[in-house]
């Protein structure tokens, strides 16, 4: 399934939703040629629906195969999409109502 400029990626677990720029086009080159794909993003991240992030970014925390429930330190860098990664990983699971825990320092 493609939308626009995007397309899932093919190395990611499907039910992790994982879509990125097609045709080597990063990020701002796919939404610059694609206004309709730029607003969608744009209303997302704005809503807290998604995060932008690169494909190679998220390799670390699937490699870490959190547990659903689980507990996790991050210590690597400040809060940010990594972070959040892990938090989606350990509440996974728990109806989105928590269930684990994924600490980082400010």
């Amino acid at each position: 399934q493609q939308l626009g400029s995007v397309a899932p990626v093919g190395w990611a677990p499907a039910e992790l939703r994982i879509w990125q720029a097609v045709g080597g086009l990063d990020k701002r080159a796919a939404t610059a040629a694609d206004p309709e794909l730029s607003a969608l993003l744009q209303e997302g991240v704005a809503a807290g629906l998604l995060n932008r992030q690169e494909a190679v970014s998220m390799l670390p925390v699937l490699a870490l195969r959190v547990p659903r429930g689980g507990c996790c330190l991050d210590v690597c860098a400040a809060p940010g999409s990594k972070t959040m990664q892990l938090l989606e990983a350990v509440a996974r699971g728990a109806g989105g109502g928590g269930g684990g825990l994924a600490l980082a320092p400010l």
